[in-house]
């Protein structure tokens, strides 16, 4: 019996040993890991995980969840991966904001989170400037105007982030439009454009600058336009009359 006792004591030390290595072996293969975000932009950016759960048979699903509060868990939004390929890219988010995400995989045995990370969206590309010229003889404010009688409206346009690439003026009066529309490359734009109203009511004059970022910026005039008191017969009928357009050396389209 006293023999035994030493034989029964290693036994149970050694069963001790591989119950713990066993346990800790499960620890490592229920393992996820976080990694960097990247391709961060102003509203988008694209994680990466990496599954270490040995027993992919068991999976029920993996992914990322996220935040913009620390500590996100499947409560909160979620961004699941297909197949092996851990990867998600989010999109649609805010400028210029700092999110909590971390990766997980839900298998049987219940959920196994990675650690958490986070990431600060860019500042939103800045707008095109577009401004309406308010020197002697330029309209830059909605008004009433008379048949007949010249207006004169002037912008200028200069870059932000990006070169301007795209302008287009769209004059709509009495169901009429007269449109002018470019492409170009540049850091400023100027124009000048001359017209005259043929009828009486109301009409729109609406600018729109772009830049290759394909962000655009846009300023309108509405005008009330009416027949002058020496006319006794006020014209009715639709139109309106471009004198001219000084815009790049390019002619307005109707």
């Amino acid at each position: 019996m006293k023999r035994l006792f030493p034989v029964a004591m290693l036994v149970l030390a050694v069963f001790t040993f591989l119950s713990a290595c066993k346990k800790e072996e499960d620890k490592v293969k229920r393992e996820v890991k976080t990694l960097e975000a990247v391709d961060i932009t102003s509203n988008s950016a694209v994680l990466h995980g990496q599954n270490l759960v040995e027993s992919q048979t068991n999976r029920i699903s993996m992914g990322f969840c996220w935040s913009r509060l620390p500590n996100p868990d499947l409560s909160d939004s979620i961004a699941q991966c297909m197949d092996d390929e851990f990867q998600k890219t989010l999109s649609n988010l805010n400028s210029s904001t700092k999110y909590y995400y971390r990766a997980y995989v839900v298998d049987v045995d219940g959920t196994v989170y990675g650690e958490e990370r986070s990431f600060t969206t860019l500042a939103a590309p800045a707008m095109p400037v577009l401004e309406f010229k308010q020197s002697n003889g330029y309209t830059y404010a909605n008004q009433t105007v008379n048949v007949d009688t010249p207006i004169l409206v002037g912008v200028m346009a200069q870059s932000a982030d990006a070169p301007l690439s795209r302008f287009t003026v769209r004059l709509l009066a009495f169901f009429t439009q007269t449109v002018v529309d470019t492409s170009f490359t540049s850091s400023n734009f100027n124009m000048d454009l001359a017209f005259a109203f043929s009828g009486v009511g109301e009409a729109e004059l609406v600018f729109t600058i772009w830049d290759a970022n394909n962000k655009k910026t846009s300023k309108s005039l509405v005008f009330t336009v009416e027949a002058t008191t020496q006319e006794t017969n006020v014209k009715k009928q639709s139109g309106v009359s471009l004198v001219s357009c000084d815009m790049l050396g390019l002619s307005a389209k109707r």
